[in-house]
C-alpha cells in the first residue's frame, strides 16, 4: 500500500542487488533508490519481485527523464531499452 520500501524491504534490496542495476555502475547498493518495474501509479507493487535498485544518475535521468524502458524480473535478469529501441541492455543479478 505504500510507495516506498520499508526497512526489511530495503534490506532484502540492498543484499539481492548490491549496486546499481544499470550494466557497467559500481555505485552501492547503500547509495540506489528502488525503482518500480511496474510503475506503482498503474499498480506495481513495493514488493522484492517489482523493485530494483538504481544508482541517482541512471534513476533519476535515464530512466525518468530519458525515458529508458526496464523490463524482465528483478530477481533475474532486466533488460534496458533506450526510448528509441534501438538498444537494450541486460542487467542480470550480480553473481554471489
Amino acid at each position: 500500500t505504500a510507495r516506498t520500501e520499508p526497512t526489511g524491504l530495503r534490506r532484502a534490496l540492498e543484499a539481492r542487488d548490491r549496486r546499481c542495476r544499470w550494466p557497467g555502475c559500481e555505485a552501492l547498493a547503500a547509495w540506489a533508490t528502488a525503482h518500480h518495474i511496474r510503475p506503482w501509479s498503474k499498480g506495481g507493487a513495493t514488493a522484492l519481485e517489482d523493485l530494483a535498485l538504481f544508482c541517482h544518475l541512471h534513476h533519476h535521468h535515464f530512466i525518468h527523464a530519458l525515458g529508458w524502458i526496464i523490463t524482465g524480473t528483478p530477481n533475474g535478469t532486466l533488460h534496458l531499452t533506450n526510448p528509441g529501441g534501438w538498444i537494450t541492455l541486460d542487467s542480470p543479478l550480480p553473481s554471489r
